[in-house]
C-alpha cells in the first residue's frame, strides 16, 4: 500500500471535515423536520386558524421571509395563537384573514403544522445532501488512490 504525502492527508482531513457537516446539517437537520412535520401530523389534532399577520425575518443577504401568525381554537376550548416557525418567500403564499387546516399537538399547541403543505425545500436539502455526500466520498477515493489531478 502507498503512503500518502501531508498535501494528500491535509485534503483527505478537508473532504472528510466537509462531509460531516453535509451529513449533519444538510441531511440529518432537514430529515429531523421532515420526522417532526410527520410525528405532528400523526399524532396531532385538526383544527381551522386563521392567519392574523406576518412577521418578518430577513437573512444575511436581505432575503425577507414571511412567518404567519395563525390563531385557532383547541379541542378544549383554549385560543391560541402561534408563529409558525417556517417563513414563506411572499405575504401572499398565506394571506392575512385566510383559514387554513392546521395540525397541532394537544400537550404543546405552540407545534403546528399546515394540513396541506409540502415540504418541498426539506427533500431538495435532503437530495443535495446527498449528491454532496456522494460528490465528497469519490473525491476522497480519487485523492487516496492517486488519480486526483
Amino acid at each position: 500500500m502507498a503512503t500518502l504525502d501531508i498535501a494528500t492527508l491535509l485534503k483527505l482531513a478537508m473532504l472528510s471535515l466537509l462531509l460531516v457537516i453535509s451529513c449533519y446539517f444538510i441531511i440529518y437537520k432537514m430529515a429531523l423536520c421532515l420526522v417532526e412535520r410527520e410525528r405532528i401530523k400523526k399524532r396531532g389534532k385538526a383544527a381551522r386558524a386563521v392567519v392574523l399577520q406576518h412577521n418578518t425575518l430577513s437573512d444575511a443577504e436581505g432575503v425577507t421571509f414571511y412567518h404567519p401568525v395563525l390563531e385557532f381554537t383547541t379541542g378544549d376550548g383554549r385560543t391560541v395563537q402561534v408563529e409558525y416557525d417556517e417563513g414563506f418567500s411572499s405575504e401572499h403564499d398565506r394571506p392575512v384573514g385566510k383559514q387554513y387546516e392546521i395540525y397541532y399537538l394537544p400537550g404543546e399547541p405552540q407545534k403546528v403544522v399546515f394540513a396541506q403543505s409540502y415540504p418541498i425545500a426539506q427533500w431538495i436539502g435532503i437530495v443535495f445532501g446527498l449528491t454532496a455526500v456522494v460528490l465528497l466520498v469519490w473525491e476522497g477515493m480519487r485523492i487516496a488512490t492517486g488519480t486526483a489531478a
